[in-house]
């Protein structure tokens, strides 16, 4: 069994650890000692797509499995954990509408007709 990293998964790795180092490091101390969790970071990984992991390709998203999410997660961690916490729930609320949007396409398709989503 082949253990190694994929060259994606490196490269998600070292994404992940790039924005830890840049945006993250520099504001940790400042947050801690100011009880502060300043949101714009969350807009920033929104920015680079970090929150379309568990979106399909074929949706736009980045198509990352479980072990690619632990990855960035586990880099934001070290750093902060508030951060990685926020990353990982938006992740797991974006699971069950990664699961609609592929089966609402799937019906679609299967239907052969437009549907209509009345909320």
């Amino acid at each position: 069994m082949d253990f190694e990293l994929s060259e994606e998964i490196k490269a998600i790795q070292e994404m992940a650890g790039k924005f830890t180092q840049n945006e993250i490091a520099p504001r940790v101390a400042e947050d801690e000692e100011n009880h502060t969790f300043q949101r714009d970071i969350i807009n920033k990984m929104g920015e680079l797509g970090f929150f379309g992991c568990p979106i399909p390709e074929e949706y736009g998203g980045l198509g990352a499995g479980a072990s690619d999410i632990a990855i960035i997660s586990e880099r934001m961690a070290k750093m902060d954990l508030a951060v990685a916490t926020s990353f990982l729930a938006i992740c797991l609320g974006m699971d069950p509408i990664s699961t609609l949007i592929s089966s609402f396409f799937l019906l679609h398709l299967l239907c052969d007709e437009d549907l209509y989503v009345i909320s």
